[in-house]
């Protein structure tokens, strides 16, 4: 994850990186809300990206906004469903980015 956000010139732009260290999701919206917690940040002010479905729950459940990029299980027609703007690759983070917080 650390890799990409290098690659795609994305590093500064967040205060905090989070990622899983399983595929499974399991405990994916319990450590979310630990990071609200620590982040201690009004919901409107994250910025979560995903490639699921159940990313967009996560992100709907907690009032973040949300970015999905069809990179992973699911295709953008099935993450299109989910009223959240899908992105084409993590070069497009930045103009989103900048647009919306």
């Amino acid at each position: 994850l650390m890799h990409s956000l290098r690659h795609y010139e994305l590093e500064g732009y967040f205060a905090n990186v989070m990622a899983l260290s399983n595929q499974h999701a399991a405990g994916k919206l319990a450590e979310a809300r630990e990071l609200q917690a620590m982040l201690g940040a009004e919901s409107g002010r994250v910025l979560y990206i995903g490639d699921t479905t159940h990313d967009a729950d996560i992100a709907d459940e907690l009032g973040w906004n949300c970015l999905l990029i069809p990179l992973g299980h699911q295709s953008r027609e099935v993450l299109s469903g989910r009223g959240h703007t899908v992105i084409a690759n993590l070069s497009e983070v930045g103009g989103h980015f900048r647009q919306r917080l």
